[in-house]
């Protein structure tokens, strides 16, 4: 069995220049039994025949592999904090003349890094600054839906009534962000795992926020060392990283990076 599902992510590396050799075992191996369900075949090398014979299954394979749940401001609690934590550096850079910078990694359909154009559109009339958004994923198709701004209700549960008039257009089932928010994130294609480090369209790091929610648990321990150390070089002295509930700090970042409230996966950078 491991030699096939081998050769399907080969195969798939092939096809989209992207490496699921890191991803965790038992999740790479759920979800091919899910695309084996639904297209019929009877095992893992059956499965691989049809993908041979079949190229628009990689597209389908690699879709279910890289799926990712995501909603506006997911998990309250760390939002109330980072919420604080953008008001705070916001009168700080326009003390300094500088854009705030903030990097969604993982962005999925858009609706993290939307979640902080909505706060920091709120701060604004208190603290105008320059603010900096970027937003990636591997998955070009999910970016492009990210980029129209439209969702369903299933999306908008913790979103406050006040800001859902404010920031959304309603259109009978679903709900289109204002284009004044849309516009402040840049959406663009980029692996966390690839030779470059930081998502090109931002030129370089320097971020003072950047957000990796569920992202590394779907990757062995090797790649999340390399995950954390590269998020870690992005950010700026003083900058701030918030993980996933089910993620953590590694060990070797304890003394350098300080949990800023109980409960909360919001780390900031001090040495």
């Amino acid at each position: 069995m491991k030699e096939n599902i081998g050769k399907i992510l080969n195969l798939l590396r092939q096809e989209s220049d992207y490496d699921f050799l890191g991803c965790s075992p038992e999740m790479i191996n759920r979800r091919i039994e899910m695309r084996i369900t639904a297209t019929g075949t009877a095992n893992m090398e059956t499965y691989y025949s049809y993908i041979e014979s079949h190229p628009e299954e990689c597209e389908l394979l690699m879709q279910s592999l890289t799926i990712k749940v995501s909603s506006f401001f997911r998990n309250p609690l760390d939002f109330e904090i980072i919420n604080r934590v953008i008001g705070y550096l916001m009168q700080n850079k326009a003390e300094q003349k500088e854009p705030l910078r903030i990097w969604s990694a993982g962005c999925a359909s858009g609706e993290e890094p939307y979640s902080m154009a909505i706060l920091v559109a709120e701060l604004m009339s208190l603290t105008p600054c320059a603010v900096e958004i970027f937003a990636t994923d591997i998955d070009s198709e999910v970016l492009e839906r990210a980029r129209q701004g439209i969702y369903k209700t299933d999306s908008l549960k913790e979103v406050k009534y006040g800001l859902l008039n404010k920031y959304f257009i309603t259109h009978e089932d679903r709900f289109e962000l204002q284009p004044s928010i849309r516009e402040i994130v840049n959406f663009s294609f980029h692996d966390q795992l690839s030779n470059i480090k930081v998502p090109s369209m931002s030129i370089y790091g320097n971020f003072d926020i950047v957000l990796c929610r569920n992202v590394m648990i779907y990757y062995n321990s090797r790649y999340q060392v390399k995950m954390q150390q590269r998020l870690y070089d992005s950010l700026n002295l003083g900058g701030y990283l918030m993980l996933g509930e089910a993620e953590s700090i590694l060990e070797r970042y304890q003394g350098s990076m300080k949990q800023v409230a109980p409960l909360s996966k919001i780390y900031r950078k001090n040495g």
